[in-house]
């Protein structure tokens, strides 16, 4: 009752202000008003001045809306002035009331100036908004308000005027390392003041386009008069980059928990990219304010640490949707729904700070950023009130795409995580774009034709540079060609023509720069060729036109071509619904005026705003001027050389596998035969007004929608966008009764998990050892009796695909797989069953005790490896085991163990897994999927985690680094390392302690293998990698010889293996480059190589283990050359000499290793071979 009367009293009062002309001395009304019991919740403060009362009071009693003003910003002043009597509820209802009054204020162009009236303060004329944004930019910083006290021995501050706010940053990030400590009334208090700095902000959406102090708000709040700009914009965007909404990742931990940071950093996101707004404004201006210190500040941020922070908080918060939506519990993770502002931060970032631009696509980092925006667009293609969000992404990627390494890092492997709505394929980043953007291209919604060209523009910036497209991904560009070629499509408006010319030009890059490797686009093109000689004879004489756009009456509607219509006078797109309304944007902006570079088609326009109207016909002469120009040449030259070829290998080997077909095409070139090649033509992103225009009413109007608890600007009149109401689907009520009963779950008992799986496995080695090894061992030649023509019996399928492949004849991709599985499979069987005895009493001895519930991170899932005994791997381990033998007395020494004959093992453990180790690196040479032998269960045996990783790296490190190790000459062994690494960390024996205390000590120990840190912080970030497959890169032997030829100095040598991101493969990148340089036979070019060498170890780019390893594995091999490289045998003698004495890269032991080349050239002359 107490609450009903509070609330009743607050409503009357506020009645008051519009019955009584003028209660500007009625001092008892006022203070009822902000009495200590009128602050409520902001929805039911908003609730109780309703729209019609406010605009009532300013039109009626306009005194007391004025008055009503200075009150509340008195109350704000006598806070500011005295911290120490700070009633914080009479505050809270004095931003409360200017929050909910001042848009209506902002409806009319006098209440608009009012803020902008001196007034005398002083000897100073001083704007009321002045005022109001300094006493609000105060408080932000008030101890005890909105931030901690730092001196414990005061309570309170008295003056805030004496306080430095830069030590008071809210949290540590850019520029500011230390961490507040949390307080979710501070949090809450901030809030507060920052959506009524928003308010006064969105001045700009109720004002005409040609009002010049459309941004004076924003311009008085990041310019020099605000003391605290620097802290206040290091505090927006440190609490926006450092939020982490999943926290430890407990399921529901949202639903039981509240989380009081998020509406502060939703509103701080917004707060930061509105300030970060500006326009050019005439100096003299009656604002006064021509720098933005904001966009200052962003500019100037320079350290890479800062760069990380910020792009690690951008990534976190912009993959949140896809983490929560990738999760077995269905919402089981929090979602944070602000990654429209995110995108217009980035945006932001990327367009005022060139440097950060730069620091995010020097790695492939930017890829953590193209994945979320391209599942964002994908999600929203089908919905026409997200339209602008597609928008937004897509300009974001083209901003990203007029850099080259962006077009380089598409080339990463794309392992599917993110739920996109796209199909399975296997390939990379680049793939992935090409299928999306086809997706968003043939979706059918009409509001998404303004951006085909913008679509494609992207396309044609990246595509010199991609070096492998998938089957998928070829498929989808020609489809593009094909849809956009038809005739009807083409006359069907003055500009269509255009997307045609971009993936014309996406084709020539590919092929005159990135012919091999993209075979799949090549054989598409070739199967395909009819589109191109159509195309090549369009038809353009005036019956021929006029037939085309009749036929087009004649199609269904419901066709997919048809719904690539031509995007003419696309209607102005709109932002998402939430809270039942929409807002519409302004019109997209024509990638000709973002862009610089322009081709000659996009120069010469020939049709005049009346052509491009709907009454627009097309001539013979208009098609006839841009046919010609059609960059058909070097495709029709392709086709021209190889369908030939072609034809006549499939004719006569009777290939009808287009597997076979393909590697006749990447062994193929066309050097000498395509025309010359064109330059490289980037369009990179211009700003101009027009964009500007667009971002700034995009970024209002989510904004608009987002703030909807409470609705701050619902049912004002916006000038700057339209307001559409639209009903609210139920479907976001449904939700809810689809939440899991997380305290119902029952798990299953683990002992019942390892009983059920111990005879699951009993069985099957009893199933494989009663006489199938006979079989298993006729099909594991790899000669399956289903073969390659079980499919159709020639391998073929016909199939009508929606890619546009009318019913061809296509060779199954997957037509050898089963023939592939079925040999694997036949020889685990075989391998298994000749040892099931004994791995079944194995089994039997072990029992449930296999699942160790040893504490900090013992192995607590039971594990059946398929090799429970290393003795069932048919290979011969003389060498290994001699090598194991000889260093046996050293191990015995350092850890105490025993010899046990019989076995022929020592009981030492640590000693037991260095032998299992070894096995491991000499059996994977020859086959990437050997398990793990006895590793898991040892392992298990240690009580302690650091133990593990000390045996595991000692292990490592002593064949890694000795000379007489079987293993430290072969080129693969630091991946094979990798390799154990992470079979390790996968079966859950590393823990994220012990990763954490491995790479916290590594750089202690004198000798450390890069390779283990890498894999296990990978491990521990969740990025693990499978190295199965993984290969010596060829760009590594690439990078070799552009070191020694001269064509790279040491410093971009060090940027490329930093972007590779392989310390695995770095030894044999020394063994490379010194193989190389020997070569040369040129004493200056040695002397260089071994300074750049030096350089890249000195600065940690190359370990010095690895360059050890490498520099050993080098004079190992001189030997053994032919004996037309005999003088590589001098040429390693003066490497030695300018290594050991010039450099001091080696040691006397290493050079002692150094070949004798006169006693190599005796020897072979011996032989009669010179």
């Amino acid at each position: 009752m107490g609450n009903q009367a509070t609330k009743s009293n607050f409503k009357e009062s506020v009645l008051e202000l519009t019955s009584k002309p003028n209660k500007s001395g009625d001092e008892a009304s006022w203070d009822a008003l902000f009495g200590p019991d009128s602050a409520h919740t902001a929805n039911e403060f908003f609730a109780a001045i309703p729209a019609e009362d406010i605009r009532k009071l300013r039109d009626d009693s306009p005194k007391n809306l004025a008055t009503l003003c200075y009150k509340c910003l008195e109350k704000l002043q006598a806070a500011r002035d005295s911290p120490s009597m700070l009633n914080q509820k009479r505050v809270i209802t004095a931003i409360r009331i200017l929050t909910r009054i001042i848009p209506y204020m902002f409806e009319e162009a006098e209440w608009r100036g009012y803020f902008w009236t001196p007034v005398p303060r002083g000897d100073n004329q001083v704007p009321l908004a002045s005022t109001l944004l300094s006493v609000l930019s105060d408080l932000l910083f008030c101890p005890g308000f909105t931030v901690t006290l730092l001196d414990s021995n005061k309570e309170k501050v008295e003056d805030l005027s004496s306080i430095d706010s830069c030590e008071y940053i809210w949290e540590a990030g850019v520029g500011f390392g230390n961490k507040p400590p949390m307080n979710g009334q501070h949090y809450q208090n901030r809030a507060e003041i920052l959506k009524l700095m928003l308010t006064c902000f969105s001045e700009i959406i109720y004002m005409p386009l040609t009002d010049e102090n459309r941004l004076r708000w924003v311009a008085r709040f990041t310019s020099a008069e605000n003391r605290h700009v620097l802290p206040l914009f290091t505090s927006l965007l440190n609490v926006t980059c450092a939020y982490d909404p999943i926290g430890y990742g407990l399921p529901y931990n949202y639903l039981l928990f509240n989380d009081s940071r998020e509406p502060l950093v939703e509103v701080a996101l917004q707060v930061l990219i509105v300030c970060l707004d500006k326009e050019s404004q005439p100096k003299g201006d009656e604002t006064g304010y021509a720098e933005n210190y904001f966009i200052n500040y962003l500019s100037r941020i320079h350290r890479e640490e800062d760069f990380d922070f910020m792009l690690k908080g951008i990534t976190r918060l912009l993959s949140n949707p896809l983490q929560s939506s990738a999760t077995y519990l269905p919402n089981s993770t929090k979602r944070v729904n602000f990654h429209q502002e995110l995108l217009v931060l980035l945006w932001k970032c990327c367009e005022y700070n060139q440097k950060f631009m730069y620091y995010v696509l020097k790695t492939s980092d930017v890829l953590e950023i193209l994945v979320p925006i391209l599942y964002h667009i994908s999600e929203a293609r089908n919905d026409s009130t997200r339209v602008g969000l597609i928008h937004m992404g897509v300009f974001l990627i083209l901003l990203l795409s007029g850099e080259r390494n962006f077009g380089v890092r598409l080339n990463k492997a794309y392992i599917t995580k993110a739920p996109i709505d796209v199909p399975t394929f296997t390939g990379t980043h680049a793939d992935l774009l090409i299928i999306v953007f086809h997706k968003l291209i043939t979706t059918g919604n009409y509001r998404l034709q303004s951006l085909f060209d913008c679509l494609l523009t992207i396309i044609v910036n990246v595509s010199p540079y991609l070096k492998s497209l998938s089957m998928l991904a070829a498929n989808k560009l020609v489809h593009l060609v094909e849809a956009f070629s038809t005739p009807w499509f083409l006359f069907s408006a003055s500009n269509n023509h255009h997307l045609v010319f971009f993936l014309l030009e996406v084709f020539n890059n590919i092929i005159q720069y990135q012919f091999d490797g993209n075979s799949n686009l090549i054989y598409t093109i070739i199967r395909k060729r009819q589109v191109f000689y159509q195309l090549s004879n369009l038809p353009t004489d005036a019956q021929s036109i006029a037939k085309s756009l009749s036929g087009r009456k004649n199609r269904s509607r419901d066709d997919m071509v048809d719904e690539l219509k031509s995007p003419t006078a696309a209607k102005a797109p709109e932002i998402p619904v939430q809270g039942g309304v929409s807002a519409g944007l302004a019109a997209t902006p024509e990638v000709s005026s973002m862009t610089d570079n322009k081709a000659d088609f996009e120069k010469t326009k020939q049709v005049s705003s009346e052509e491009q109207s709907n009454e627009w016909t097309p001539t013979s002469a208009w098609a006839e001027a841009w046919k010609v120009k059609l960059p058909l040449q070097t495709i029709m030259r392709l086709l021209q050389v190889l369908v030939p070829q072609v034809e006549k290998i499939c004719i006569d080997k009777g290939l009808t596998d287009e597997s076979e077909i393909l590697k006749f095409l990447q062994h193929g070139t066309l050097v000498g035969l395509l025309p010359v090649p064109h330059p490289i033509l980037i369009r990179k992103y211009q700003a101009n007004a027009g964009t500007n225009h667009w971002f700034r009413t995009y970024m209002w109007g989510v904004i608009y929608l987002r703030n909807t608890e409470p609705p701050i600007w619902y049912d004002t009149d916006v000038k700057m966008f339209e307001i559409q109401k639209i009903a609210v689907s139920i479907s976001n009520f449904q939700l809810l009764a689809t939440m899991p009963r997380v305290a119902a779950r029952v798990e299953e008992d683990p002992e019942e998990i390892a009983e059920r799986e111990y005879a699951k496995a009993q069985a099957e080695l009893k199933l494989n050892g009663t006489g199938h090894s006979a079989e298993g061992k006729k099909s594991g030649s790899g000669k399956s009796s289903t073969g390659k023509n079980a499919v159709n019996g020639n391998g073929m399928v016909h199939s009508k695909s929606n890619d546009g492949n009318n019913g061809a004849d296509i060779p199954d991709d997957n037509s050898d797989a089963k023939s592939v599985t079925s040999s694997k499979s036949a020889k685990s069987s075989k391998s298994v069953g000749k040892n099931s005895t004994k791995a079944e009493k194995k089994l039997r001895s072990r029992g449930i005790s296999g699942s160790s519930s040893k504490k900090d991170g013992g192995r607590f899932e039971m594990g059946l490896d398929n090799y429970d005994d290393y003795e069932a791997l048919d290979n011969s381990f003389d060498e290994v085991d001699e090598y194991v033998s000889s260093n046996y007395k050293d191990y015995k020494e350092v850890y105490g163990g025993e010899s046990d004959d019989s076995e022929g093992y020592t009981n030492d453990t640590s000693f037991v897994i260095k032998d299992h180790v070894y096995r491991f690196l000499s059996e994977s040479v020859r086959s990437p999927n050997v398990p793990l032998l006895g590793i898991p269960d040892e392992l298990a045996n240690l009580f302690d985690e650091t133990q593990r990783v000390n045996v595991i790296y000692e292990a490592i490190h002593q064949a890694y680094i000795d000379p007489k190790s079987p293993f430290s000459e072969n080129s693969d062994f630091e991946r094979r390392c990798a390799l154990l690494l992470s079979k390790i960390v996968k079966e859950g024996l590393l823990s994220q302690t012990a990763i954490d205390n491995y790479c916290s000590n590594a750089l202690a120990i004198t000798q450390p293998i890069k390779l283990m840190e890498y894999v296990l912080r990978a491990a521990g970030n969740g990025n693990m990698q499978d190295l199965s497959n993984c290969e010596y890169p060829i760009e590594l032997k690439q990078l070799a010889l552009d070191l020694v030829d001269g064509r790279l100095e040491a410093i971009q040598v060090a940027d490329e293996l930093k972007n590779l991101d392989l310390p695995f493969f770095n030894s044999q990148f020394v063994v490379d480059t010194l193989m190389e340089s020997s070569y040369t036979n040129n004493m200056t070019t040695i002397y260089n190589v071994l300074g750049s060498l030096r350089d890249l170890t000195t600065h940690k780019v190359i370990e010095q283990s690895s360059f050890r390893v490498g520099f050993q594995r080098f004079l190992a091999l001189c030997p053994k050359m032919s004996p037309s490289k005999l003088g590589i045998c001098s040429m390693a003698n003066l490497i030695v000499s300018y290594s050991l004495n010039d450099y001091k890269m080696i040691d006397d032991e290493l050079a002692a290793m150094v070949p004798d080349p006169d006693a190599y050239v005796k020897q072979v002359d011996a032989k009669g071979r010179l």
